[in-house]
């Protein structure tokens, strides 16, 4: 074990010894974690040091209680719930800087126009009417015009309306995604077969959920919610127990969590960067790994020195900006060094669908070129409306390429592949959200996960957790 992680372990088994009431909850508050069974298992181990080592008789008789008592399935409930409710206080705050903000450029427009509109009310010589003809004449601006552009600026519903299908009415309709569910249906129907917990899973769906385009089975749709926790639990473990064995090793978890967790200082990540070293003797995994990092992680620390002026704090960026600097290019690496898969970011057509635009895609790199990726984005100070509708339109392109590759493969007469999984993320502020979707009797929607962006040096052990999530969606 390396001297970081000990003297990680040992702070977790101090932490465990003098805290009050070191319930699974209370420790999940102080490690941050995003693995329910690490996180658990990390618990359990931790616990069973502590009694080990504690010297405090009354204190170790009240750890023993404590591991007979607690429910730590539970108070992960909790905490999923309690970080729902910081991310979306943190939306609040975010908001709200941004319409202060907003608020104070349409002031100082509004400030402008008066100023221009006085100077020009002295040299007036006609009438008010010829006036206005003359400046509408000369292509001057009256203070209606003045606040319309300024309302412009400030509002989103232009890129809004932009990034949504509304440019292709035909893609919103509910008959578009029937027509071609069916036909898809038909092709994969005799070669798909259901486990009982996608059937049962696939019955509720029917029974309440039957006009939506997609089963969502992300943690908080309303799906999940109404779904018995042992059914959901058996349906997600079929589906990431093997993504989570295959790629989130132990290897990976322990290399990303002592490089994040160590102490190199503000001036040493930069050299720490650079000194990454990939070894034959290392896995094909880990060389992987260290590639993304020595690809990727130097932007976030540039922009972490620039300390004022870091543009992960500006929530004024624009949306191109804030894209081309931190998501695309985590999105490009990962999917290219893990997966092969070229990854194109700007305005990209839909194939099938060369009227709907995306704002990245990843292509198969083979002969078929099958877009099998799509990725929606928006500025940090955008609206909410603007994350639902990139929600709701990435779900429509993910469909979209996941039926164009069925149908193709089918009209060329090729054998289907039926565990196809086509991918999609959707960037709403700092966060990135990574889904998969899939057929079993419908389309299926997961959440492989989610990350805020670190955004200052004391979120460097964050890092540890988006390199995790995106590994895992590659």
């Amino acid at each position: 074990m390396s001297t970081s992680r000990k003297a990680l372990r040992k702070r977790h088994i101090d932490w465990m010894i003098s805290y009050n009431n070191p319930t699974p909850i209370e420790f999940f508050r102080f490690i941050q974690p995003i693995h329910k069974s690490r996180a658990i298992e990390k618990y359990v181990k931790i616990l069973d040091e502590a009694i080990n080592l504690c010297e405090d008789q009354e204190k170790q008789l009240k750890l023993r209680n404590l591991k007979e008592t607690v429910n730590c399935n539970s108070d992960w409930s909790l905490w999923l719930v309690e970080k729902k409710a910081e991310s979306i206080r943190d939306e609040i705050h975010e908001t709200n800087m941004g319409v202060h903000q907003e608020l104070n450029v349409i002031v100082r427009n509004k400030g402008k126009q008066k100023i221009n509109y006085n100077d020009e009310e002295g040299d007036r010589v006609k009438d008010n009417n010829d006036s206005i003809g003359d400046k509408n004449e000369e292509g001057g601006s009256s203070n209606n015009d003045g606040i319309e552009e300024s309302d412009g600026y400030n509002d989103d519903s232009t890129d809004d309306k932009e990034e949504e299908y509304s440019n292709d009415s035909d893609i919103n309709g509910k008959e578009y995604v029937d027509e071609d569910k069916i036909v898809v249906h038909d092709i994969l129907d005799s070669d798909i077969s259901a486990t009982q917990a996608e059937q049962d899973i696939l019955k509720i769906y029917h029974s309440n959920f039957d006009n939506c385009p997609a089963m969502d089975l992300r943690l908080y749709s309303k799906l999940s919610l109404l779904l018995d926790q042992e059914l959901q639990d058996n349906i997600l473990h079929e589906v990431f127990d093997e993504i989570d064995n295959d790629y989130i090793t132990d290897e990976i978890h322990n290399f990303l969590t002592d490089f994040f967790n160590a102490d190199h200082g503000k001036q040493g990540w930069c050299e720490s960067v650079r000194r990454i070293v990939i070894n034959d003797k290392d896995s094909e995994l880990l060389q992987c790994t260290k590639e993304l990092l020595k690809g990727t992680l130097g932007q976030f620390v540039k922009a972490f020195s620039l300390d004022a002026l870091n543009p992960l704090r500006d929530i004024t960026i624009l949306e191109r900006p804030h894209l081309n600097q931190f998501i695309h290019p985590l999105i490009d690496n990962v999917l290219w060094i893990f997966a092969s898969i070229n990854y194109i970011s700007g305005e990209i057509s839909l194939q099938g669908k060369a009227r709907v635009m995306v704002d990245g895609a990843g292509y198969l790199n083979d002969v078929s070129n099958y877009q099998i990726i799509c990725m929606e984005g928006a500025k940090p100070g955008a609206r909410n409306k603007k994350n639902v509708d990139d929600d709701k339109k990435n779900i429509k392109s993910m469909i979209q390429l996941f039926n164009n590759i069925i149908v193709s493969e089918a009209s060329e007469r090729r054998q289907i592949y039926t565990g196809l999984r086509v991918y999609g993320a959707t960037a709403y502020k700092t966060e990135l959200s990574l889904t998969m979707l899939d057929f079993r009797g419908t389309y299926r929607l997961f959440e492989v996960d989610r990350f805020s962006l670190p955004k200052d040096w004391v979120d460097m052990p964050k890092f540890a957790f988006m390199y995790e999530a995106l590994i895992k969606w590659a």
